[in-house]
């Protein structure tokens, strides 16, 4: 069933951030089990929030699976955005990046001005977020449901068709 998100832009920019802290972790998009490159994951939802980001709302349409590594995308960057005052501290004034994600600190800075000039705002952004995941909890717990149910589904057929070699058969 797919989901969709009506987001206030200020809620729309934090989602992007979260995205774009998914997208630069390496292997966020490679399926655990099968080691392949995960079809409809977070990669496709970024050109979405792209093409919107300077709308007053930005509208999502996403995958029961895509909603659900939303939410641990979110979790994630809740975690940079809290360390990012201690980063900025032991920088000392240095130009070099505060975030371990590629273009986060640029990002956070370009959509979040006031992010540029005190590091400390990054922690308010991490309230901010951490309040959006809380209002998507519901729908999230949803799709995490079906996507479960899914799985079940996909193992019972496996289990049905039975081994396809003669091995342990009497």
């Amino acid at each position: 069933m797919p989901y969709a998100l009506t987001l206030p832009q200020h809620e729309a920019r934090l989602a992007f951030l979260a995205v774009l802290y998914h997208l630069a972790r390496p292997g966020s998009e490679i399926d655990r089990d099968t080691l392949t490159v995960i079809q409809h994951g977070l990669a496709e939802v970024m050109p979405q929030l792209e093409e919107q980001i300077e709308a007053n709302s930005v509208r999502l349409e996403m995958s029961a699976y895509q909603l659900s590594r939303l939410s641990e995308a979110m979790m994630g960057a809740i975690n940079e955005l809290k360390a990012y005052p201690m980063m900025d501290a032991m920088s000392g004034g240095s130009p070099r990046p505060r975030s371990t994600a590629a273009g986060f600190d640029e990002a956070m800075r370009r959509l979040f001005p006031p992010a540029a000039l005190d590091a400390n705002y990054a922690t308010r952004l991490a309230e901010d977020m951490l309040m959006l995941w809380r209002r998507m909890e519901s729908a999230v717990s949803q799709a995490e449901t079906e996507l479960d149910t899914q799985r079940r589904r996909a193992q019972e057929a496996t289990r049905r068709k039975g081994f396809p070699w003669p091995f342990g058969r009497r």
